[in-house]
């Protein structure tokens, strides 16, 4: 759900606004405000961001950012994904107030207010903007989507494997279902275990 106010901004202005702890996207002139996350998505996000971020230093693969942390799509759209991995041969690409163009891989966590912008609109401008692999992760519906871009740069679905979903661009890494639905997702490093991590150190 967006904010009942609509603001108009420069894209300049936008760049230069000091947002604090407002998350608010830019659409080509129009700021989109985005509602505060219930302690079950802020969790998740929180329980992905860590164990993505540890997967890829582990692997010394590349960074993961967010939620605070812009993706220029292009000129005129920036987008906050809840989660961007950006690997080590991109790193050029940043910058100190956004990612400029589509990073290797963004994870969405559903809001249950505006389930669209996840499930179609985004989708919709990842694929176009070249993200190799986008996460929906919806807790309301206990749905995942990983869409993977194919060599004509569409989306296909992975499908889970014994019930988990597998990443191409983070080789090695999944996520099982049973992790995503609880209330509380389990401990970071218990998963990190199960992943091998601690094994590669």
């Amino acid at each position: 759900m967006l904010h009942p106010q609509t603001v108009r901004m420069t894209e300049e202005e936008y760049e230069a606004w000091d947002m604090g702890e407002t998350r608010a996207e830019f659409v080509d002139g129009v700021v989109e405000f985005m509602v505060a996350e219930g302690l079950r998505a802020d969790s998740l996000g929180n329980f992905l961001r860590r164990l993505v971020a540890l997967f890829a230093e582990v692997h010394h693969l590349g960074e993961v950012h967010g939620p605070m942390y812009a993706a220029r799509l292009r000129v005129g759209l920036r987008r906050l994904p809840d989660l961007m991995f950006i690997r080590n041969d991109h790193q050029s690409d940043l910058t100190r107030t956004y990612y400029e163009g589509g990073p290797d891989l963004t994870m969405e966590v559903v809001s249950p207010d505006d389930w669209r912008r996840d499930w179609i609109t985004k989708r919709k401008e990842y694929e176009a903007y070249g993200v190799r692999e986008y996460w929906i992760i919806d807790p309301e519906k206990r749905k995942v989507e990983v869409n993977v871009l194919d060599d004509i740069g569409a989306y296909r679905r992975l499908e889970p494997h014994d019930g988990a979903w597998p990443s191409t661009v983070l080789a090695g890494f999944y996520l099982r279902e049973d992790w995503l639905w609880s209330e509380r997702p389990p401990p970071t490093l218990e998963i990190a275990a199960e992943l091998g991590l601690f094994d590669e150190r």
